[in-house]
């Protein structure tokens, strides 16, 4: 079929679309490639349909939930027949609720019966609260002059396929949604609207880096590409608004705020009234003295904070109907309100939205391609607000008296670096010519390859730089490098790494060789980041493909433990026990101890970011999401600060920031501890709460697989490294691997005990004594503590590598 000349306009709202999720949609990361693009700041709270169809912003429209405050009004006014008594039996209390709910819709319009419920609000408050959105924009009394009553002025056919109404469908999911888009539009429509739901479902249950995430986000974009596709075979040109009204973030605790409220002694409907949202809990008032109140039981408790009047203007909601709230409670990013007025029992979802409008993981996708103008691929949007996209739909629609400039401007693009995110372009070169002249070494040894790939730091485009005493640019970590081949040649590109070595004047080459059989590779955190922060740099730019697709969600909780336990062997391999007695370090040593010090700091945060399933391969987004969950996870601000500094240092590194490196490692030695003991309890579902309780645990459970851990043990004996250091035959029945990790923690703790050092160091000692010989040590800390952390390194060494 031939295409019409006219053009349609096409909103294309994909619920709960972070930006982050490009890398599993390939055509709507196509489609992006050649837009304008930013990301949506969604409104405060959860009604943002009048700001795409009316660009009205929260005050404008005066309310930002479902719920509002309005006894006089209420649409459950029939639940005034308890009077206030409670309902015990739940079979009744259902049977009540459903009545009440049917006298409710019998008052409303047909587009809010498509949504209404009570959801869980208690029966005895629902008659003091009303439904705020009871007409759609597309209804001649929507109050408000939305874009459909301006089309329709124009006698401009329009088209809508959205929730709520999509409820009617007798199939509501994403792919009849599209079926039905795709029969029901005609040539004559010149604006359609369409909403697909499940991303935010999905989100919502499993957790925004979850495996069914992954999978629903393949079924969108197909749907999304069958759609325009059909759309742009239908139609001369089509405009396309492509968005997520918000993002997901990952919920890292409940907050139960119940108690709370029940402790403050105020009665509900004479004192005060209050909703319970999944992220906020809005207040009303009767009198003075009850606000007092609300203040003082809700100043300072841990995982949000109550709303001044800087951060309500700075939101956009201090001029408000008083009916949508008049006090805040705002939960930070990742705490869940739990019981609340929609949930309020069963398992706790895994992701929400309704935070903080600026928090990154909040944000939404926002996509600009307009037939007319291709010159806009490239273009950086910024942040766009709901309100702003009315004016845009007006513009490509080409309503009378709408100019065809856009109204959304371009804001400046930040130039990525392929390697470092270092701005001074030498930097850049340097490590360009500095792997150019690996790739061209590998060649002449090795002959044909299939690819080489860089992993690490500088695969992910964040390779940390310095500049020398000389203002020469240099690699602050080791080039992390793959040579793909059938041929095995590990031997020769060992070798090899130690002439570039010299030739280029690094610290150190890992040159890896790897067959590329990656298919049935598991999931670990090196193979994520394999796979998601690696870059081909010579031969098949496809061979990442052959790792199978991995979510994060879903990395097992030992990878947390191994993180955290080799980046404190990390420590240890930097400190000396003259440390301890004022000896000091060289400009090599102080430099190479500062970077195990930035290891251990990411290592906390990404402990952390596994468990909360978070975690993703990119420092800057570790970072940035680590900073935004911390406060809402109950973590101390000391925390976050050792935290963000090592993330930061290993993007931009300053040696000048760890001045005093023992008192550094002693602030951040209990964090680690807290972690491993939160980690190893969690991966063995144990309940211990010590260090050596908890390595203890993490030694039996690593070692309950007798016939891998003597397969392992055997392995072990036959290296040199370790032949002078084993007992002869080292036993079956414990793992000498995880022997040697369980003893890290204990040993960094026993350099840095107040008191009790010579005991910790004599536990150390008896752990290490079950599979290891170790040296005699005489004299007390620090003497006898280095030479127990030499033995120690130098088995970890073997068995790490």
């Amino acid at each position: 079929m031939a295409a019409s000349s006219t053009s349609l306009t096409l909103l294309l709202l994909l619920d709960a679309f972070r930006p982050d999720y490009l890398q599993w949609t390939p055509f709507i990361r196509s489609l992006a490639g050649q837009s304008a693009t930013g990301t949506l700041r969604e409104c405060f709270g959860f009604l943002p349909r009048a700001a795409y169809f009316g660009g009205l912003n929260a005050e404008q429209s005066g309310f930002t939930n479902m719920y509002c405050f309005d006894p006089e009004n209420s649409i459950f006014s029939s639940a005034r027949a308890l009077g206030g008594i409670r309902v015990s039996s739940q079979e009744l209390s259902e049977k009540f609720r459903c009545f009440v709910e049917e006298k409710a819709r019998e008052r409303l319009s047909s587009f809010a019966k498509s949504y209404a419920t009570s959801v869980q609000i208690p029966l005895d408050y629902l008659p003091y609260f009303d439904l705020v959105e009871k007409r759609a924009p597309w209804d001649k009394q929507a109050g408000f002059e939305s874009l459909f009553a301006l089309l329709d002025k124009e006698g401009i056919a329009w088209h809508q396929v959205s929730w709520p109404e999509s409820n009617r469908l007798a199939d509501a999911s994403d792919k009849e949604i599209i079926r039905h888009v795709l029969q029901t539009l005609k040539p004559e429509h010149r604006f359609a609207y369409v909403h697909l739901q499940e991303l935010d479902g999905t989100g919502h249950v499993y957790g925004p880096n979850s495996t069914e995430l992954q999978a629903k986000l393949v079924q969108t974009d197909g749907l999304c590409r069958e759609l325009i596709e059909s759309a742009r075979k239908k139609y001369g040109a089509v405009n396309v608004v492509l968005f997520g009204d918000h993002g997901m973030v990952n919920v890292t605790r409940t907050l139960d705020l119940t108690s709370v409220i029940a402790g403050m002694g105020l009665r509900f409907g004479s004192d005060f009234g209050y909703f319970l949202d999944s992220t906020m809990v809005r207040f009303w008032f009767y009198h003075q003295g009850a606000e007092q109140t609300v203040r003082a039981a809700f100043k300072n408790i841990s995982g949000g904070r109550l709303l001044d009047a800087a951060e309500m203007k700075h939101f956009g909601i201090a001029g408000c109907d008083r009916r949508n709230g008049e006090l805040y409670f705002l939960a930070d990013p990742g705490a869940l309100l739990f019981p609340n007025f929609f949930q309020g029992d069963g398992e706790p979802i895994k992701g929400m939205h309704g935070y903080d409008p600026d928090c990154a993981d909040n944000l939404g996708i926002f996509v600009l391609h307009r037939a007319s103008q291709p010159d806009l691929g490239g273009r950086n949007l910024g942040n766009v607000n709901p309100d702003q996209i009315f004016e845009l739909l007006k513009q490509l629609i080409g309503l009378p008296g709408v100019g065809s400039e856009l109204s959304l401007t371009s804001q400046p693009t930040t130039v990525k670096n392929r390697f470092t995110p270092q701005s001074n372009p030498a930097a850049e070169a340097t490590i360009q010519q500095h792997l150019d002249t690996i790739i061209k070494a590998v060649g002449q040894r090795i002959g044909a390859f299939e690819a080489i790939v860089l992993t690490g730091s500088f695969g992910r485009g964040e390779g940390g730089v310095y500049q020398d005493d000389s203002g020469t640019w240099r690699p602050v970590n080791d080039y992390d490098i793959f040579v793909v081949s059938q041929k095995n040649c590990g031997s020769e590109l060992k070798e090899l790494s130690e002439t570039l070595v010299k030739e280029l004047g690094l610290d150190y080459l890992d040159l890896g060789w790897t067959d590329g059989k990656w298919s049935n590779c598991p999931l670990t955190v090196a193979n994520y980041d394999l796979k998601y922060g690696s870059q081909v740099i010579a031969g098949d730019a496809t061979i990442l493909n052959r790792l199978q697709a991995y979510a994060s969600a879903d990395l097992p909780m030992y990878e947390a433990a191994k993180l955290l336990l080799n980046r404190t062997a990390g420590l240890l391999t930097g400190l000396r026990g003259d440390m301890f007695g004022g000896g000091t370090l060289d400009a090599d040593q102080r430099r190479y101890l500062s970077n195990q010090i930035a290891k251990a700091q990411m290592a906390l945060g990404d402990s952390y970011l596994i468990r909360w399933g978070g975690y993703d391969a990119s420092y800057r987004k570790r970072c940035e999401r680590f900073a935004a969950l911390a406060p809402g996870a109950g973590l101390a601000n000391e925390v976050m600060g050792q935290v963000v500094q090592g993330y930061q240092f290993k993007l931009k590194p300053d040696y000048s920031i760890y001045t005093n490196p023992l008192e550094t490692i002693n602030r951040l030695r209990p964090h680690l501890e807290v972690s491993v003991i939160a980690t190893v309890n969690q991966m063995s579902a144990g309940k211990t709460t010590d260090l050596a309780g908890a390595m203890s645990l993490y030694l039996a459970t690593m070692s309950e697989d007798r016939g891998w851990v003597q397969s392992d043990n055997a392995f072990f004996s036959n290296q040199p490294a370790l032949q002078n250091l084993l007992q002869a035959p080292p036993a079956a029945t414990i793992s000498v691997r995880h022997l040697v990790y369980s003893a890290l923690p204990r040993l960094l703790a026993a350099a840095f005990a107040t008191t009790g050092a010579d005991e910790l160091l004599e536990a150390t000692r008896r752990v290490l004594s079950a599979q290891l010989k170790l040296p005699e040590t005489k004299g007390t800390h620090p003497t006898a503590w280095e030479s127990l952390r030499a033995t120690t390194v130098t088995a970890w060494f073997a068995v790490h590598h």
